[in-house]
């Protein structure tokens, strides 16, 4: 007891302190039914479900069992949704509850939240009455086979319905050993044509939640396929459930022996025990009981529904009906307390883990995003380095720029008239203008050339970091960076870079002609268009326009690195993460 108080007290507070931080959603909800489930003790109420295949009897023994008609029965499937029968002290407390969910896909968490409204583990019905609506009926035969009679619209939405009742030893419990409310689950059969197993999700749901299982099965319907698949997938759910196996006497076959026609009702009997046993479930060797639930009913509902010679047969599987119901209600009383706590603690390990799973599931996606925004991060860390011109780049820019940078400008300036009474600022005025022209077209190739060498590197730079993320990535946007080399040449630079080269001594050591100035003019071309003043004059402007590009290159990186995983995101797999591990260090 005082284990189980301080994992539900843990749980307790771990709900409060994560569940504000989480959205809406599977986990919120399942980290919320984790810890009322490890409330489940505090009550002390026990639910029994009773199971088998379709027309095997199980409605019959719900109502034997509730001492009541709660259930009904029918040549055809009659039950196609579970009804939870309960026991009140007041008749006049006696109804039909029908819970309905408001939203579509909710059935199995709303069953939860029912249940546990039923047990009262909710403190408040503020949960129920968002997700449910509930329609309550008075409890009569009538409105039994009404409300209760199957539906077959796909779009009904009813969950369970709640049935309470006077009048059964078993589900008053009360006995001074017994404690807490017990409760009775009659489900549709596991291998009905309209609703089963496969195709519907209370199953599961209903079958996480139960303390005790009441298998029932049929001369007639033998233990098949179906069987053994709900049997594997109960062990997934609810492995260490006891099972309580009812082999329900159809017997039609007077004209054999007496003798031979009970040997073979045990030995089908057998053959189901056997098969629980093989699966692996806590089945004792006394919880297996044959009789004719039929038999029963009639002896219960009175003389006038059999023939008086058959009096003494009917009484006597009364009587055996009765010692099954003893039998149950001993088991229950003796150890209510031992199995609910045993049961809690089971189910409370059991939805840990696979809440567990679930996180792992949900920081999966999450986490892949997580580590590719720091990879990229990583990556962008180094983008200068990635991205600079190296030196044998600039090489080759230079080249490509100056073989397509047209050098007529030059020769047309030599072929044009030149006035031989130019004064030297004149002159200066004529190499002016002839670098600034000639730089125009150096811009056009040099931005082209930049532009495509940038496109090229960042290609090859996000080809390289898509390799290595899992997500994946597109090139980023680029927009081509304006160069104008000719702003940067004022008159004092040209004059500075004329001065620099020995052509302008010669102009200073001989008067002004014009061939003087014509060969100022072809020592220009030859200086401006050479492989190392180009890359001198130029290499300043490389390095500013990459520093935009790299830039322009970071800023377009950092939209990419931040569209992997939003902040919401970042902040979410923190949550699941700190959720996970402190659910992993709470001691089961």
């Amino acid at each position: 007891m005082k284990k189980l108080e301080a994992i539900s007290r843990q749980l307790i507070e771990l709900t409060r302190e994560v569940a504000p931080k989480l959205p809406e959603g599977e986990v919120k909800t399942n980290l919320q039914r984790l810890a009322r489930r490890s409330m489940e003790y505090k009550n002390g109420s026990f639910i029994m479900l009773v199971v088998g295949p379709v027309k095997s009897g199980k409605s019959t023994l719900v109502n034997l069992l509730a001492h009541r008609f709660v259930s009904p029965t029918d040549k055809l499937e009659c039950t196609v949704r579970p009804s939870i029968i309960s026991n009140v002290d007041d008749e006049r407390d006696c109804r039909i509850d029908v819970y309905r969910s408001k939203v579509d896909g909710r059935k199995a968490e709303d069953l939860d939240l029912i249940v546990d409204k039923l047990r009262g583990i909710m403190p408040d019905d503020a949960e129920v009455e968002r997700f449910l609506e509930k329609e309550s009926f008075a409890l009569t035969e009538d409105n039994i086979k009404e409300v209760i009679f199957p539906s077959y619209n796909k779009g009904d939405r009813t969950v369970i319905t709640s049935i309470t009742t006077t009048g059964s030893k078993l589900l008053r419990n009360d006995d001074e050993a017994g404690e807490g409310k017990i409760f009775l689950v009659d489900m549709p059969g596991f291998d009905g044509n309209n609703v089963n197993i496969e195709n519907d999700p209370l199953y599961e749901a209903i079958s996480k939640r139960v303390d005790l299982i009441l298998f029932v099965h049929s001369s007639v319907s033998a233990f098949n396929v179906t069987s053994a698949k709900y049997l594997d997938k109960l062990r997934e759910y609810n492995e260490s459930v006891p099972v309580y196996l009812i082999h329900n006497v159809f017997d039609s076959s007077y004209w054999r022996d007496e003798g031979d026609r009970q040997r073979d009702v045990e030995r089908q009997a057998q053959k189901e025990y056997d098969e629980i046993r093989r699966k692996g479930f806590n089945i004792e060797p006394d919880f297996i009981s044959c009789v004719n639930l039929g038999k029963v009913t009639d002896f219960t509902d009175g003389t006038g529904k059999f023939k008086a010679d058959f009096n003494g047969e009917l009484s006597a599987e009364q009587v055996e009906f009765a010692k099954i119901e003893q039998k149950l209600y001993d088991k229950i009383t003796t150890n209510i307390s031992e199995l609910r706590l045993k049961r809690c603690l089971d189910r409370t390990s059991q939805f840990r883990e696979s809440l567990l799973t679930l996180l792992q599931e949900k920081g999966k996606g999450l986490r892949v995003k997580k580590d590719d925004y720091d990879l990229l991060g990583q990556w962008l860390e180094h983008i200068g380095q990635e991205l600079s011109i190296t030196d044998a780049e600039l090489d080759d820019i230079v080249s490509a720029t100056t073989s397509q940078a047209p050098v007529s400008v030059f020769d047309s300036e030599i072929d044009s008239r030149i006035n031989s009474s130019e004064s030297m600022g004149q002159c200066l005025e004529r190499l002016e203008r002839l670098a600034n022209k000639y730089f125009s077209d150096v811009n056009t190739f040099l931005s082209e050339n930049l532009f495509q060498r940038y496109k090229t590197k960042a290609a090859d730079f996000t080809r390289r970091i898509d390799e290595r993320l899992i997500s994946g990535i597109e090139s980023p946007n680029m927009e081509k960076v304006s160069i104008a080399i000719e702003e940067r040449l004022t008159r004092d630079e040209l004059r500075q870079y004329v001065k620099r080269n020995a052509w302008w001594k010669q102009m200073f050591a001989m008067p002004l002609s014009v061939e003087v100035v014509r060969d100022a003019v072809r020592k220009m071309k030859k200086d401006l268009t050479s492989h190392n003043t180009m890359k001198n004059l130029i290499k300043d402007e490389v390095h500013a326009t990459e520093k935009v590009y790299i830039e322009q290159l970071l800023t377009s990186f950092e939209g990419i690195r931040e569209s992997l995983i939003s902040r919401e995101d970042l902040d979410s797999l923190d949550t699941l993460d700190n959720l996970s591990a402190r659910l992993s260090n709470i001691i089961m």
